[in-house]
């Protein structure tokens, strides 16, 4: 009896006290999921480039879901936010509201409730103007559920409502009804509206009383949608109590049954003995008697050392479990504690790296953040492009410190989506200046007719935007622009205030092709038109002096050869 509770015991300690580090369980090898990152990224600018925006926005989503395997949720939105401006670009609606749709998936609850109901809303709205009521009925679904979770009514009666009034548009079920019937009776019990609480009442027992459903054993939304789980969980509590006094009702009749039948041999035993005594003497029979007497008498002794011994035993489990139980609450409220903690370290670390990814290449920035530096690499074939505007000087003297920059902030926004979609990597601004390259940090041999396509759609865009401008009466910048291509060496250097940048002689004759340029016109090389010369009509301009370099043959790009 001893060594059975002692067992017992000892099992509760081990299963209250050792640690098991759950987080194992999913130990991600981080090194290859950024290697298999890379080799999307490098797919993806591919596709764009070759038009193929599907593929592009398939490899976007791949890329998203690593990064939330490695939980760097800022780059995860980073890339679904692509993946919804290049469905946009394309006016792919289905494939926009997908991608809102998976975004709004992935952010997590509680903290992301805003954001997660935001990118539902669109989704639903997106497949509504293309007619994919099934899928909106199944966002909707989705903002009924996270919405009644965070108790927020005024959300969650419009959409309720909504799917109840369209059951065949949206494809509805009888537990779908039931569920939505159910949520809604609840929100409008808190808002005091007994009438609408009635409705839904009805609503609910019809449905109740409908026949099943073969399309609910297809959803598991149903399970999921489950109001109050709490309710099912009580009567599986009354089950088991139940079941319990049974079972002890049949151990108590088990054991009077026992007990009997051993009484009933022992009185068996007993008259034989008497009657094979009869003819011994009286004192035998005095013996006997006595011997009885003094067996039950250590009978009754060892019971109630047993029970004593199970006392103790109860009463030193109940001592155990009590200490467990606090030790437990403890250690439950110091995770609670440091799970929070974690949360804010989290949020911390998503701003600096969505902070670094603005300041530095993708692949520098996670080079820096891996190994502490980035090792400045040589380029053997990089295309250089300098913008500057014309005039700019001038036109900043009509204009408010508040306007200039709202206007240059419009068109370099307009350059990052030109360079981004060409292949092109910006490297910096200075005052009006913009300076952008391709063939790095990737290395590719496609980025000089990269670069000269981005500046005939930088030069379509400031005719577009000047031509607009001229007819508000607004003043208006006029851009030339030079693109040169040659060996550079690129990369980070110094401690302090961190900036990508590239150097060479090919940046200074990028440089002079810009200044040697004219307003409206893509200046370049000789060097980068022997690279382009059989995709793009360009115009000999003849030896031109540039500053520093003595005479410099340089081109006009008018067009793409069809």
């Amino acid at each position: 009896m001893k060594k059975k509770y002692l067992i017992l015991i000892v099992s509760l300690i081990l299963l209250l006290f050792v640690p098991y580090d759950w987080g194992k369980a999913q130990n991600y090898n981080r090194r290859q999921v950024i290697s298999k990152i890379r080799d999307y990224e490098v797919k993806r600018k591919r596709a764009l480039k070759n038009g193929d925006y599907k593929t592009a926005i398939s490899l976007s989503w791949q890329i998203a879901e690593s990064y939330h395997l490695i939980k760097q949720t800022g780059l995860m939105v980073r890339y679904y936010e692509r993946a919804i401006y290049a469905a946009e670009k394309q006016n792919d609606k289905l494939l926009e509201a997908r991608s809102h749709e998976k975004l709004g998936d992935k952010y997590e609850m509680p903290d992301y409730f805003t954001k997660k109901n935001s990118q539902y809303q669109e989704a639903a709205t997106l497949y509504n103007e293309i007619n994919e009521f099934e899928k909106e009925g199944n966002v909707l679904r989705k903002i009924v559920k996270i919405t009644h979770k965070e108790r927020d009514y005024e959300n969650l009666i419009p959409t309720a409502e909504l799917l109840l009034s369209k059951p065949d548009t949206f494809q509805v079920t009888r537990q779908d009804r039931i569920n939505l019937s159910t949520v809604l009776m609840e929100a409008h019990t808190k808002q005091g509206s007994e009438e609408k609480v009635k409705l839904f009442e009805l609503m609910w027992e019809q449905a109740r009383n409908q026949k099943p459903d073969p399309r609910d054993k297809k959803r598991e939304l149903a399970e999921a949608m489950q109001i109050d789980p709490m309710l099912l969980s009580q009567r599986e509590l009354e089950f088991l109590r139940t079941q319990k006094k049974e079972l002890t009702l049949d151990i108590d009749s088990q054991k009077y049954v026992i007990e009997k039948q051993g009484l009933e041999l022992q009185l068996k035993n007993l008259d034989l003995k008497i009657k094979e005594s009869d003819r011994q003497k009286q004192e035998a029979i005095a013996k006997e008697q006595k011997a009885e007497a003094e067996k039950q008498k250590a009978e009754a002794a060892t019971q109630r050392a047993r029970n004593n011994q199970f006392l103790i035993g109860l009463i030193g489990g109940g001592i155990v479990l009590l200490l467990s139980v606090i030790a437990f609450v403890q250690k439950f409220n110091s995770n609670r504690k440091l799970n929070s903690k974690n949360k804010e370290i989290e949020l911390e670390r998503q701003k600096s790296d969505t902070l670094l990814l603005n300041i530095l290449p993708e692949e520098t920035a996670q080079e820096l953040k891996e190994t502490g530096h980035a090792q400045p690499h040589s380029y053997e074939l990089v295309t250089v492009m300098f913008t500057d505007f014309k005039g700019f000087t001038q036109i900043s003297e009509k204009l408010s410190p508040e306007d200039l920059v709202k206007k240059l902030e419009y068109c370099f926004t307009e350059f990052d989506k030109i360079c981004e979609n060409n292949n092109l990597e910006k490297i910096k601004t200075i005052g009006d200046a913009y300076m952008c390259a391709g063939g790095v940090p990737v290395a590719n041999t496609s980025n000089p007719k990269d670069a000269v396509k981005a500046g005939l759609e930088m030069q379509k865009f400031m005719k577009e935007w000047k031509d607009y401008q001229e007819k508000l009466g607004e003043p208006t910048f006029e851009l030339r622009l030079g693109i040169h291509t040659g060996s550079v060496v690129a990369g980070v250097i110094g401690k302090n205030k961190f900036a990508y940048d590239i150097w060479g002689d090919a940046v200074n004759l990028a440089a002079r092709m810009e200044s040697s340029g004219q307003v409206g016109k893509v200046n370049i090389s000789e060097t980068t038109y022997n690279h382009i010369k059989n995709d793009f009509e360009c115009e000999y301009r003849g030896k031109i002096t540039a500053k520093n370099k003595g005479e410099i043959d340089m081109y006009f790009v008018n067009t793409v050869i069809s």
